[in-house]
């Protein structure tokens, strides 16, 4: 709660400064979460299953609003209302790009504008995956990963913990599926908090999702090297070269190489 309080403070105080400068009236003010509540630090996501550090939709699926004065950045017509459209956090370069006119840079290869669905009563979705885990061993064989495609979640491997649902009160509903001897499937359109695994009735989308799993695991375009990069200086020289700096390397006298984005 103090954190809570922390947070509506400063934020207070971003919006006061704002409106002092006039800038208020021409601001598009957007809060999300990044994940699911951590259960380790009382943070619930009941009735969904999991919570922060796993793969259930406690964990991955987060909330967040977006604000302003302004009719013609954010139209009458879709004040109050509420957007189910899916969306990855990574969206919002894509769709702050194209609000404010700039050009989207070709770095930017998993980001989807939706900058338009978010203003249109009724629009559907420019994104209709999200791949939030994909691992491959040094054999070939895809042993863990989440894919989310339209409706349906297929899990593969073990989800994390916690693999339950915690209910307000502390107490908890354990869940019998873990994923690791067999993919699992859910319908999120009729079964949202994932309490009915439906793999082996969908056994030929299991296998089409599972090879998707693995395509976007396999990684074949030149960002996939990454975290392997290993030239001169390569926390300076990765800006140039990825469009973006990141912790590819140690760097001398510091514990944690920094990350910008």
């Amino acid at each position: 709660m103090g954190m809570v309080s922390a947070l509506d403070d400063a934020v207070g105080s971003v919006v006061s400064e704002l409106k002092r400068q006039d800038m208020w009236d021409n601001t598009l003010l957007i809060f999300s979460t990044d994940n699911g509540g951590n259960i380790g630090e009382q943070g619930n996501n009941y009735p969904l299953r999991g919570g922060k550090f796993s793969f259930w939709e406690g964990g991955n699926r987060g909330v967040g609003f977006v604000h302003s004065e302004s009719t013609s950045l954010l139209p009458k017509s879709v004040r109050g209302a509420t957007y189910n459209g899916l969306m990855h956090v990574a969206d919002w370069y894509a769709t702050l790009c194209e609000a404010v006119g700039a050009t989207l840079p070709k770095s930017s290869i998993d980001s989807l504008s939706q900058w338009h669905a978010l203003r249109t009563p009724g629009a559907s979705s420019p994104r209709d995956e999200i791949v939030h885990d994909a691992k491959i061993n040094k054999h070939g064989k895809l042993w863990q990963g989440k894919l989310r495609t339209g409706k349906w979640n297929l899990y593969l491997g073990f989800p994390g913990k916690p693999n339950e649902w915690m209910h307000p009160n502390g107490t908890s509903d354990k869940g019998p599926q873990n994923c690791s001897k067999a993919a699992c499937l859910f319908d999120l359109s009729v079964d949202p908090n994932e309490h009915q695994d439906v793999a082996k009735a969908n056994a030929d989308l299991v296998t089409n999702f599972t090879a998707r799993l693995k395509e976007a695991g396999a990684c074949p375009d030149s960002f996939c090297g990454l975290d392997n990069y290993k030239g001169k200086n390569s926390l300076c020289d990765a800006f140039n070269i990825y469009g973006c700096y990141g912790p590819w390397a140690s760097r001398p006298g510091a514990e944690v190489a920094s990350m910008v984005v």
